[in-house]
């Protein structure tokens, strides 16, 4: 048998954890994908995808494109921006790598992530009636729902494009960035109009200093595909 397309999933997954779990995060979600990309080439794998994070941005005033300075503030996120490096590096004619640079994900799922900010907001505006929003809510998050993202990887793995290889490329839909406080008010408005209460707004922590909006052109040029959820359907 004979593997056509590595797409490397596996990883400590937000910002917390790579606070928590320091020399862990840094094992797998650098030097284990590193080592899986090699191993793939020496494998004769034609095509290896590595889903990376635009948290690598960190915090930016301006809409940020592929070719913008990164600026990773926390270990996931510097993690994942050396792991760019590494497996660019191995990228040529028979090895394919593309780095997917991932809006913030959201969207029912079987398995549902609760620790992402759509999914932890609606989930808990449902349950305990208080949407968890984090201070000052003015910053903004790039999103792409699940099921956008699912076809965005398949694209790429089929694609015979050349703009997607040895390239790095933002995934999500350039209008899709909202702040906050426009996230947590949504997704109140909408609980309000399906359950008829209205759960309230907590805000917790200190102020978060990332914040980003990118931009997604390239890969809307480079594929036969864009985004079609919007915010308010994922939330339904």
């Amino acid at each position: 048998t004979t593997t056509d397309v590595v797409i490397d999933l596996a990883a400590l997954s937000n910002d917390p954890s790579g606070e928590k779990f320091p020399q862990a995060t840094w094992e797998i979600n650098h030097d284990a994908r590193v080592r899986i990309a090699q191993i793939a080439k020496s494998a004769g794998v034609h095509r290896y995808i590595f889903p990376s994070s635009a948290s690598v941005y960190g915090s930016q005033a301006k809409e940020v494109t592929e070719r913008s300075e990164t600026n990773p503030l926390t270990l996931y996120a510097q993690a994942n921006l050396s792991a760019e490096k590494e497996v660019l590096k191995l990228h040529n004619n028979t090895f394919s790598v593309t780095v997917l640079r991932q809006a913030t994900v959201y969207g029912f799922s079987p398995r549902m992530r609760l620790d992402l900010v759509v999914n932890a907001m609606a989930f808990k505006g449902i349950r305990q009636g208080k949407i968890p929003a984090m201070r000052s809510g003015k910053q903004f998050r790039p999103l792409i729902h699940l099921s956008d993202l699912i076809e965005c990887i398949y694209r790429v793995s089929i694609s015979k494009n050349e703009a997607v290889k040895g390239q790095i490329l933002n995934v999500g839909f350039t209008f899709q960035s909202y702040q906050i406080e426009n996230i947590a008010n949504k997704i109140r408005d909408i609980i309000k109009s399906e359950n008829g209460s209205s759960p309230e707004i907590h805000w917790y922590g200190s102020s978060d200093t990332r914040s980003y909006i990118i931009n997604c052109e390239k890969i809307e040029k480079a594929l036969p595909w864009h985004p079609r959820m919007t915010l308010e359907r994922g939330i339904h």
